[in-house]
């Protein structure tokens, strides 16, 4: 097998898929058949006999496709279940009622589990009602008033409103089922009908879920057992419907032969059995005290050796104060402005791979940024090589990425927006979180700290130390001479070039980098989610109208069969979903989540920012000058080249906290006025695309000038 390699000539590894995972490309669907070293073998889910094998090189080329996508587990039954009962695939597609309500109910779940493992309250029905009317509803109600009045938009909040306290009975539940699906939240949502077809009959499938459930009991009751009692009761409803049909016969009232259920064989019911929770099934025939003593999982063992398995994400200040502005406006500036800017410390927040103690994302922030966690997390997916910026040595290299399983983080505020919350549930990932405080349950991630501080600080000016005991007569502020920018690629070079390439106890003497090569080359990373997946759970969303061009997105227009069809037949807005550092695509939900690309293909890789602000001077434009506007779009497309090709090399970890409503009016400001005329349209093969149908009023009101914003968001404001 040839080996698959990345732009710098590296190996990359190859990527494993779960079993349970469904892949669709170009519209058929895919289970995994098989995943190995050698490469994907996909079995159609609809001709279970045709299979397609692929060599992982081909497999990342389809990847990247916009035919592709990957859910995780999505073949799983209890996935399966949990999706039909909430009536969507992604927490993020739920109203902001329901997931704020989950969030609620997630509180209670974490915080009632954080008491009694502090001995404050037990897990009786008596015990935990006087806790809900007590500490454990205050603490509660506190999460929720400081969630409310954070509140992820620029300013934060400034009212809240707490929900009525719910019963003991309904706590304990959700702490079950909690539990049950290892942290999974989705099984905190409320339940609606389930929908669709199933090779088991409903009601078989209820009866053997009711059976099934009282092996975890202590009673302990043999699998052969619980396959008798389902069986014999399935066979019980047949004879007592057989029944019935005849005594309606005999009174000579015409009815329909009684519609029978089939009895499951004993394998589909052992089948079923085995799917059980091994935790779930210990609690209930051990008890939960034995279980949690017994299962690694659940104390926060680290003893894993699949790369990207386990994720520990944590956050802590930068131990340095840093100058709060870019070099490039620094050099610029006056001695005496130079003092009067606010020296400041900046929060790092890291995401460490448990098996191998690669940093596989990074980013630094202010304090309090509540979505500074949403591009670290989604570093994780991608080869960070580009950030090093120049430095070049033996293994200076930040390729580690691939898809993640698992992230353990503690309940600050910062790391649990609901924002972040949705967009790990959306991508499949379950979250544990550790009690705030307790390096023990964090113990990979919070050393990484102690390292940088160890290593990195002393070699920079500007050292705060860790409290004011060690800094004593050190100067701090005198001598903070590194900038935001400087100090980003200061924390990447140590980290990159210098923790990555130590041994570590914990590797048996091997470095981080060491570690990644071997396992991945054993084990494989797990499976990236598609990009309109991943663009789905990361990015941001909005409603749009559907036009005769399609949808128009930051004066630019996107479209495929999906939106023309919603179009044809009258359809109204659709909401959309967007990557404010990528214009080459969008997101648009229909019946499901589809990707349409934008109309012109110079857009791929071009951020947000960069557009609006070559196109800022169009906004002067008059309506009715065409030729001016045309001439001014054919300008800033070349200048968007030019920023396109440095892109790569201006790349930071340093987070900037732009809100989506910032974006918005942002777009309101620079292209109100119109939406890409005709005469912008790109040329495809010597002709313009082609209109669906004739525009109606509707649409030409759609793009009439939209009042302006007194807050009128500006590159320059800070």
């Amino acid at each position: 097998m040839s080996e698959q390699r990345d732009a710098t000539g590296l190996t990359k590894p190859w990527e494993r898929l779960g079993l349970h995972d469904m892949i669709t490309i170009n519209a058929v669907k895919y289970s995994v058949q098989s995943s190995t070293k050698d490469g994907q073998v996909l079995r159609e889910i609809d001709r279970p006999d045709v299979s397609a094998a692929f060599t992982h090189a081909q497999y990342d080329e389809i990847r990247q496709t916009a035919n592709f996508s990957r859910i995780p587990e999505g073949l799983h039954p209890d996935v399966v279940k949990a999706h039909s009962a909430l009536g969507a695939m992604l927490m993020g597609d739920l109203s902001d009622q329901s997931t704020s309500m989950m969030r609620w109910r997630e509180d209670y779940v974490l915080t009632l589990i954080a008491m009694h493992e502090q001995g404050e309250v037990s897990l009786t029905h008596k015990s935990v009602a006087i806790a809900i009317a007590g500490s454990l509803g205050d603490k509660v109600d506190e999460i929720q008033k400081e969630r409310q009045l954070r509140a992820d938009k620029p300013g934060g909040g400034t009212s809240y409103r707490l929900r009525k306290r719910p019963g003991a009975r309904r706590v304990l539940q959700w702490r079950r089922d909690y539990l049950k699906n290892v942290g999974d939240i989705l099984h905190l949502g409320d339940r609606k009908p389930l929908c669709g077809g199933s090779l088991l009959q409903p009601e078989v499938a209820a009866i053997i879920s009711e059976e099934v459930a009282k092996y975890a009991t202590l009673a302990k009751p043999h699998k052969s057992q619980i396959v008798i009692d389902t069986q014999d009761r399935v066979v019980l409803i047949n004879v007592a419907r057989r029944h019935s049909h005849l005594e309606q016969v005999s009174k000579g009232e015409e009815c329909e032969p009684p519609e029978l259920l089939r009895v499951p064989d004993r394998k589909t019911i052992l089948a079923a059995i085995n799917r059980l929770d091994k935790f779930t099934v210990m609690c209930g025939r051990h008890g939960i005290d034995y279980a949690v003593k017994r299962m690694p999982a659940v104390r926060g063992s680290t003893e894993t050796l699949v790369p990207l398995q386990r994720i520990e994400f944590d956050e802590s200040p930068v131990d340095l104060l840093t100058l709060a502005t870019l070099s490039g406006v620094w050099t610029v500036l006056s001695e005496e402005q130079r003092a009067k800017i606010k020296r400041k410390r900046r929060w790092l927040g890291v995401a460490i791979d448990v098996a191998t103690r690669c940093v596989v994302g990074m980013h630094i922030a202010n304090k309090g940024s509540t979505e500074a966690a949403i591009p670290t997390f989604k570093m994780i997916l991608e080869d960070k090589s580009h950030l090093l910026g120049g430095l070049e040595g033996e293994n200076l290299s930040w390729h580690q990425c691939g898809g993640f399983s698992q992230v353990v983080m503690d309940q600050g505020s910062g790391n649990i927006s609901d924002r972040t919350r949705t967009a790990l549930s959306d991508l499949g990932v379950k979250v544990l979180y550790a009690p705030a405080g307790d390096p023990a349950q964090r113990g990979v991630g919070e050393r990484i700290f102690r390292t940088v501080g160890t290593y990195v600080y002393p070699r920079v000016d500007g050292r705060t130390f860790s409290n004011v005991r060690e800094r004593g007569d050190y100067p701090s502020k005198a001598f903070a001479s590194l900038t935001d920018d400087e100090l980003a690629r200061v924390m990447v070079a140590g980290v990159v070039g210098y923790y990555h390439n130590m041994p570590h106890k914990e590797l048996n003497g091997k470095t981080p980098y060491e570690a990644w090569e071997k396992q991945t080359d054993r084990y494989g990373v797990t499976g990236r989610p598609d990009a309109n997946h991943t663009r789905v759970a990361f990015g941001f969303r909005k409603r749009k109208r559907a036009t005769r061009y399609g949808i128009t997105h930051q004066g630019l227009h996107y479209t495929n069969d999906e939106i023309d069809k919603h179009y044809l037949h009258g359809g109204g807005e659709l909401e959309i979903a967007y990557d404010p550092d990528d214009l080459g695509y969008i997101s648009v939900r229909t019946d499901t989540w589809t990707a349409a690309p934008c109309l012109d293909p110079d857009m791929k890789g071009v951020s947000i920012k960069d557009w609006q602000a070559v196109c800022a001077a169009e906004r002067h434009i008059k309506d009715e000058d065409k030729e001016r506007r045309v001439m001014a779009r054919h300008a800033a497309k070349q200048a968007i080249r030019g920023i396109q090709d440095n892109a790569r090399s201006r790349a930071t970890i340093l987070y900037s906290e732009v809100s989506a409503e910032q974006i918005d009016r942002a777009e309101k400001r620079i292209f109100g006025k119109y939406a890409m005329a005709h005469d912008d349209m790109p040329v495809v093969d010597g002709q313009l695309g082609e209109a669906v149908e004739t525009i109606s009023e509707e649409d030409q009101n759609a793009t009439q000038p939209s009042s302006p914003q007194q807050d009128d968001w500006d590159f320059t404001d800070k």
